[in-house]
């Protein structure tokens, strides 16, 4: 399985190929937008399978300067785990012998299969910057992981490699193993990677980052379906009845969040969608752990929500549910239950699926938004 990543003196509009394979330790972080310097991206295995009986990944963007190996005594540093947009299919008729053979719902539209590592490791590297935009559902230039690393600011990137919406974790919340013949864990890799993040994940023996994160300074951001491993995290409670993966700031871009749009349509179209739902979210509201229902305990301190006019992949009323919950307008002290928290609210009119990956000027607000607050948020990007 191969990658094909930026060269390091490759221009933004020129991509001279040179192949590393998806377990490379580290490849410098040269995106096409411009980072600082001294900026690695380095890959770690989970121990958790694909479906294509690979281990999942996940990809850390950090700087020499708080590298443990370099410097023991190196301080904690602010982090921001980045859920990344596309993790939907299924197989449209598998097979006991090979249940990821055959065509998807993603072939079928004219793209590649995404039950695999090599698809979600693509995805992740294209929303580096760092592997050219081949999927016709989605714009990046590696905006916000550049931004994130002009603030400081160490970015994660779980490759999810099960289609699942970022919803499934094996014996608890199931998809339909009978019909699909495999396991989904999207959203058990997004507790894996929290759990590596704040340092308390053993599965596998457990895993060491090259950097120590500030968990006081831990934020969440989820672009397009991203957004649903976000809310899914914060739906979840801990015993004494808080936030079990709790975030300080979180932002999400481009989202479907009313999942209801697809399941009680009968618009024709939304028919395959429908069908690979039906896999994911067995017996369950698929809105139960939507951002419009995180319980009021869980809220972060801020919260930024990121929506296109013209955004193609978003229908009309995906996020009347969020409107009603936390407005339509920036606020700096919404009170939502007995929480106080701020929101902010950008509603773009640039065409681009995530939003915030293909506009400088928007991944430095997010940045900002997520860092120190509405404070710091260019006017320009406020509703």
């Amino acid at each position: 399985m191969r990658l094909i990543l930026l060269a390091p003196l490759c221009l933004a509009a020129c991509w001279k190929i040179d192949a590393v394979t998806a377990s490379a330790d580290r490849v410098a972080y040269l995106p096409g937008v411009g980072a600082p310097e001294g900026w690695w991206v380095e890959g770690f295995s989970i121990d958790l399978a694909c479906p294509d009986g690979q281990l999942a990944r996940t990809y850390v963007v950090y700087p020499d300067s708080a590298d443990l190996r370099l410097d023991p005594a190196a301080a904690g540093i602010p982090a921001a785990i980045v859920f990344h947009d596309g993790p939907f299919d299924y197989v449209v008729a598998p097979t006991s012998d090979d249940p990821t053979a055959g065509a998807t719902f993603r072939t079928e539209e004219g793209d590649d299969p995404r039950l695999n590592l090599e698809w979600a490791a693509q995805r992740v590297f294209a929303g580096l910057g760092l592997y050219p935009n081949f999927d016709a559902d989605a714009v990046h230039a590696g905006s916000l992981p550049a931004a994130l690393a002009a603030r400081g600011v160490v970015s994660i990137w779980p490759a999810n490699c099960w289609g699942d919406w970022w919803h499934n974790r094996r014996g608890i919340a199931e998809n339909n193993f009978p019909v699909d013949l495999f396991f989904r864990d999207g959203r058990t890799m997004a507790e894996f990677t929290y759990q590596v993040a704040n340092g308390t994940f053993t599965a596998g023996g457990g895993l060491d980052l090259p950097v120590a994160i500030d968990t006081d300074r831990l934020y969440m951001v989820g672009l397009g379906e991203g957004a649903r491993a976000v809310s899914e995290l914060l739906a979840l409670t801990d015993a004494g009845g808080g936030p079990l993966y709790p975030a300080q700031a979180v932002v999400v871009d481009s989202l479907v969040d009313n999942l209801r749009v697809y399941s009680d349509n009968s618009v024709a179209g939304y028919q395959p969608i429908q069908a690979g739902l039906n896999r994911i979210f067995v017996g369950t509201n698929p809105n139960t752990a939507s951002v419009a229902a995180i319980p009021s305990a869980n809220l972060p301190a801020r919260l930024g929500v990121l929506l296109g006019d013209n955004d193609p992949f978003v229908p009309d009323t995906a996020n009347d549910l969020v409107d009603q919950r936390f407005g339509t307008t920036t606020d700096p002290a919404k009170r939502v239950g007995g929480t106080t928290l701020e929101v902010w609210r950008y509603q773009g009119s640039n065409l681009a699926h995530p939003l915030s990956n293909a506009d400088a000027g928007l991944a430095k607000a997010v940045a900002d938004f997520l860092t120190t607050g509405l404070s710091a948020v260019d006017d320009a990007y406020e509703d």
